[in-house]
């Protein structure tokens, strides 16, 4: 990993976070913790700030499934999805969900998911919903 003095472009250290990663294929940040899929797409990490050790989050139950690069963070929520299905996982209590839709965006208010009509159809509709944060359910117990 390398990185750069946004002013002046100058090599600088990387932060302990980030020091060590190694072919990763994207970081996703909301400016104070990040997230990311490993090398390999087999897990997902997260770390509250760029001076914290990485955490695991999630990782697939079947060997061949893999973490996309979705990534969406928010604060303690991250959106993801991991062959196909969504997921959202809360840091703050290591839980995680399937959502049963895809995930499009979070902020710290609102989830927007999207789900497609189901079956064969000329004029497929595409349903987005906005959820508040608040209303989410009890998540199930998160792998890291």
């Amino acid at each position: 990993m390398l990185a750069a003095d946004a002013r002046t472009g100058n090599s600088v250290p990387p932060p302990p976070t980030l020091a060590h990663l190694r072919g990763i294929s994207a970081l996703f940040t909301d400016g104070h913790a990040l997230a990311y899929p490993s090398a390999r797409f087999t897990s997902l990490w997260w770390s509250p700030s760029l001076g914290s050790t990485p955490r695991l989050v999630f990782k697939p139950r079947k060997a061949t499934n893999y973490v996309d690069n979705s990534v969406r963070i928010a604060g303690r929520y991250l959106i993801f999805g991991d062959t196909g299905k969504g997921y959202l996982a809360d840091t703050r209590v290591h839980r995680y969900v399937e959502l049963g839709v895809d995930p499009v965006a979070i902020d710290r208010r609102a989830l927007i998911v999207s789900s497609w009509t189901k079956g064969k159809t000329l004029h497929p509709r595409n349903r987005i919903s906005f959820v508040p944060v608040r209303s989410l359910p009890r998540l199930s117990r998160c792998a890291g």
